[in-house]
């Protein structure tokens, strides 16, 4: 239960911390915020200090900053000041008439007038044939005059009238809907109005679409970029702390040792290589476990050729190899195990050890009384076979410098059952300074930030396998990030704790990878359009983006439900 807790509030800080990137920096470029939400939906509980409503959603996946006309559908302005009329006015001389474009924009009484101000400017009301029609006009509320929205036509003009003799207010212009005849003639005059100035200037200039592009384009970046300095602060906390680390052998065992294929033959073996070489390098970049030539393989994306450096009884060899491309993995494999002799440890752990009556420090030197090439991958296949098969088989033990053999008859077993643990190296890592620790953070997450890049790029370029094997959502990676968790804390809280921070960092990289692909309703598509509007010098229209941002959304939506499915039939399966 502490796991699981962890794992939701660990998905509510990382979109915390990725909507307040938006937040901070429109605030520093006085883009008004209208909306801080942490989940989507209609809001469970909330606040509004200033201009924002802050608020938890009732679905707690996601959240959003809703900037002020960040929703726009086109780019006609409801509402004008004075100034920003003259402007359109000015701008559209000679190409409409006064007339028409008065019909289009009506101008309104001021939206509040102090008791004050108002009763000096109507004193001589009494001497006024309209006066009751002027207090109509307006109610009191808060020591301030506000015009009623359903105001008559009469009332506005009478309000109009009064108040513009005076020569001191500024009026708003309203957009008119009704005065459009049709959608074609809307759409004309906004192509006549994006034509003859800039629509920048007839917004306001703290909306999300007031302000310059680059402005613009930085709110955008500034939520996947707090994403990525939070990795990075996660990791170099890992890396200052001491800790310990499980090495697996960069020692191999070729898979057709393994599997006994002879239909095909590994890229490994094509090259030369044999089961008990040491693999030290990839491309010239050092190894020293298999965890480190598994990262090598992925970063090394598609390329045809690797350049493998072996060491072979004391003897460095160099070899070029062309991988296989896995099509469930998604990622290029030389044909491998590690070759990790099996040594047994933790028996209370495994129902099979002790049905076996198997004890900590065995060895298994023999299945079936074969013993060339035994490792925890060859035997851990054994036992599979024989379950699948449905047949018994003998396991020879070490134990004491005496060997003896063991029936195995797996017929009463579960598959989740079939396996044995093994011992591997623990090796002490002393925490670094804060300098080399934060460095270490930084390198991690651009490594984890490249290998996201490349396995999004094969997954969308590659040939692909069994898809719900290689993408998941919300829902199974917090199943993961449970499950790594509470094998964790399982050893110690603090172990716990630094396996959630690893997930928790690699799913911040995530996040600022994705948000940043350049397609529509995602950060990264806001940065290409302002980008873009930057290079032309002139907007793109709010209806083009309004459109490809709701298809984009809806198109977003699907993928989410139907991966969320996926996610849940992969939890159900496990």
């Amino acid at each position: 239960m502490f796991s699981l807790l962890l794992a939701i509030l660990g998905f509510g800080f990382l979109v915390f911390i990725h909507e307040l990137g938006h937040f901070l920096v429109a605030k520093l470029f006085k883009v008004k915020v209208e909306c801080f939400s942490i989940g989507m939906g209609p809001k469970v509980i909330g606040f509004k200090k200033g201009d924002t409503v802050y608020q938890i959603g009732a679905i707690l996946m996601g959240g959003f900053c809703q900037f002020k006309q960040d929703a726009l559908k086109d780019d006609l302005p409801e509402v004008l000041t004075r100034k920003k009329f003259e402007l359109l006015s000015n701008a559209l001389k000679n190409k409409i008439s006064e007339e028409k474009l008065s019909e289009y924009y009506r101008k309104m009484p001021p939206k509040s007038i102090a008791i004050s101000e108002f009763r000096n400017l109507t004193k001589d009301k009494e001497n006024r044939p309209d006066a009751e029609c002027l207090f109509d006009c307006y109610e009191e509320d808060n020591d301030v005059f506000v015009r009623k929205e359903d105001l008559s036509d009469k009332n506005i003009y009478v309000s109009v009238e009064y108040l513009e003799s005076f020569g001191t207010y500024e009026f708003e212009y309203c957009l008119n809907s009704e005065a459009f005849a049709t959608g074609k003639e809307r759409k004309d005059f906004i192509n006549l109005v994006y034509k003859s100035m800039n629509l920048r200037e007839l917004k306001d200039s703290d909306s999300f679409f007031g302000v310059y592009p680059f402005k613009r384009l930085l709110v955008a970046f500034a939520g996947p970029f707090m994403n990525y300095i939070f990795a990075i602060i996660l990791f170099s906390l890992i890396f200052a702390g001491a800790r310990k680390e499980i090495v697996i052998p960069n020692k191999i065992l070729l898979s057709d040792d393994v599997e006994r294929k002879e239909a095909s033959v590994s890229p490994a073996k094509s090259a030369g290589l044999l089961s008990g070489d040491r693999i030290i390098s990839v491309n010239n970049h050092s190894i020293e476990s298999f965890s480190e030539l598994s990262e090598e393989m992925i970063l090394a994306g598609t390329r045809s050729k690797l350049n493998i450096g072996i060491e072979r009884n004391g003897e460095i060899l160099k070899f070029q190899v062309q991988p296989e491309w896995d099509k469930n993995l998604m990622r290029p494999l030389l044909g491998v195990y590690f070759y990790q002799e099996p040594l047994l440890d933790r028996v209370e752990e495994s129902k099979l050890a002790q049905f076996l009556n198997l004890q900590n420090g065995d060895k298994i030197v023999a299945v079936d009384g074969k013993r060339d090439l035994i490792s925890t991958v060859s035997v851990e296949r054994y036992l599979m076979n024989l379950w699948q098969t449905k047949t018994a088989g003998t396991v020879t033990v070490l134990r004491n410098n005496a060997e003896f053999d063991v029936n195995v008859d797996l017929g009463g077993f579960d598959e989740k059952d079939i396996f044995l643990c093994y011992y591997f190296e623990v090796k002490d890592v002393k925490g670094k300074n804060l300098f080399a620790a934060c460095a270490e953070g930084f390198k991690e997450s651009n490594k984890l930030i490249k290998i996201t890049a490349l396995s999004t790029y094969a997954l969308i370029v590659k040939p692909k396998g069994d898809i719900s094997r290689q993408v998941g959502g919300p829902i199974k990676i917090g199943y993961l990030m449970k499950n790594i968790a509470d094998e964790g804390f399982s050893n110690s809280f603090l172990e716990g704790m630094r396996n959630f921070f690893i997930v928790l960092a690699n799913i911040s990289l995530a996040l600022a990878f994705f948000n940043l692909l350049p397609l529509p309703a995602l950060d990264g598509g806001y940065i290409v359009m302002s980008a873009a509007e930057m290079i032309m010098r002139k907007p793109i229209k709010i209806g083009y983006v309004y459109i490809l941002n709701f298809i984009a959304l809806m198109l977003l939506m699907g993928l989410g439900l139907f991966v969320a499915v996926m996610d849940i039939f992969y939890i159900i399966g496990h």
